[in-house]
């Protein structure tokens, strides 16, 4: 899987489909999570799969 293609398109997806009603599950939400997993996969030294379907 392209990650970064995976990426654009679902933050894309949720900017355009996402309720604005929504106070914090919404966009920057999602990117907090995003990066916080990101720098905690990095700090236990977990390498992206490749290939793994």
């Amino acid at each position: 899987m392209n990650f970064h293609a995976a990426k654009a398109f679902v933050l894309d997806k949720l900017e355009r489909e996402l309720s604005d009603k929504l106070a914090y599950h919404g966009i920057h939400h999602t990117l907090d999570v995003l990066y916080t997993i990101e720098e905690l996969c990095y700090l236990e030294k977990v390498s992206p799969m490749r290939n793994c379907c």
